[in-house]
């Protein structure tokens, strides 16, 4: 059976039958998944926010750092 995936939150994915939660987000229009490793909506809340601030801070490669 193919999985589905049910859109819970911005964001946040809960897979079905599983009830597992995923983080899913777009770079440079290619889609992206990641596995929360939990059941519990909020700490795959908590644990989605974490992630996409570190998500956030990348800098795409062969750009300049930035100076202060």
């Amino acid at each position: 059976m193919k999985p589905h995936y049910v859109c819970v939150a911005e964001n946040l994915y809960r897979r079905e039958p599983s009830g597992g939660y995923y983080a899913r987000w777009k770079i440079s229009g290619k889609t992206n998944w990641k596995a929360l490793h939990t059941e519990d909506r909020k700490l795959a809340e908590r644990r989605l926010a974490d992630f996409l601030r570190g998500v956030q801070n990348l800098k795409p490669q062969g750009q300049p750092a930035h100076r202060l």
